[in-house]
Order: structure tokens, then C-alpha cells, then sequence
């Protein structure tokens, strides 16, 4: 009996090894057989604008005399339609008012500001967003030109009234699409 059940294992396991390698055999792939599929790829690239070229304005030291002036100028250009929004904003503002400050005194002062298209907005104030605005609608033409303009003036009666220092302000300039 023993020697009944010793071939009775060894038959199973060599059914066990036929089925293995039968089942085994349809993993390999015949030669020249091929698939494929399609995989969709996509991206969506939004209205960017950028603001290049502007400089610092130094309005040097006060004669004593008149109102003050500066500007500085600069190239606003889109990837799509030219259009853009700008938000001038003062690191020292109160109420919206632009100021200067130094040695613990502050002196307001004016921003107007210029587009390519000559619209020009006066008294702007500080955190306020003008819309509307026209630039370039290609980067390479602002490597040639300028198409915007920052102005700042500080008027006579606030200079000559203002205690003797240095007064500084940044103003950051925020341009957005539309």
C-alpha cells in the first residue's frame, strides 16, 4: 500500500507540472506580434502678462522751489490679447494716499500713470486698480520699446513744509490679465 500511494504523489505532481507549463506558455509572446493605444495629452496655457523694465525714480534734493517730478517707464506685455490691469499700491500709504517717509515725519505725494494707447489716469490712489489697460501682445517688442509710464510729484507747499530728511516709499506695481 504504501507503494500506492508513493506513485499516487509522484502522478500528482508530475499533473501538477504539465499544468504549470501549460498555463505558463501563453505569457510568451510570438515574434512580430504588436499592440498599441493612445494615451491623450493636453494643456491649458492662460492669459499671463508680464511687467519688464522698470527703474527707480530719484528726484535728487529740493531746490526750495515748485513741485517735484519723476517718472519711470516701463513694457507691459500679454501672450494673448495686449489687455492687462495694473494695481499701484505704497509701502507707506494711509487712505489710499501715496507717502514718503523719513526721519519720523511722512509727505503725501501724486502717481498718475500712462498706457500704449496715450489713456492717462491721474490721481490714482494707492491700491486702486485700473482696468483696461493696453500693452504689447509679444515679449520681443519689449525689448525695443517702452509702453507705460509711473509719474510721481510732490507738491511745493508739502515739500516746503516737510521737516529736513530723506523720504522713500516703494511703490509695487501689480499687473494682472484684463
Amino acid at each position: 500500500m504504501a507503494q500506492r500511494s508513493t506513485n499516487g504523489l509522484w502522478m500528482l505532481a508530475l499533473a501538477a507540472c504539465a499544468l504549470f507549463t501549460w498555463h505558463a506558455q501563453p505569457a510568451i509572446a510570438n515574434s512580430g506580434t504588436t499592440s498599441s493605444s493612445d494615451a491623450e495629452i493636453s494643456v491649458l496655457v492662460g492669459g499671463r502678462v508680464w511687467l519688464t523694465r522698470l527703474s527707480d525714480i530719484d528726484l535728487g534734493t529740493y531746490g526750495g522751489s515748485g513741485d517735484v517730478r519723476g517718472n519711470t517707464r516701463m513694457c507691459v506685455h500679454r501672450n494673448d490679447t495686449g489687455i492687462y490691469s495694473i494695481t499701484a499700491t505704497s509701502a507707506n500709504a494711509s487712505g489710499g494716499v501715496f507717502q514718503a517717509a523719513g526721519d519720523g515725519a511722512v509727505m503725501r505725494y501724486n502717481v498718475a500713470f500712462q498706457d500704449a494707447s496715450g489713456n492717462r489716469f491721474e490721481n490714482v490712489r494707492s491700491g486702486q486698480r485700473l482696468q483696461e489697460l493696453r500693452g504689447q501682445r509679444f515679449a520681443l517688442l519689449c525689448l525695443f520699446q517702452y509702453n507705460a509710464r509711473l509719474e510721481v510729484q510732490f507738491e511745493a507747499e508739502d515739500l516746503q513744509a516737510a521737516p529736513p530728511g530723506t523720504y522713500q516709499d516703494v511703490i509695487t506695481l501689480l499687473v494682472e490679465p484684463g
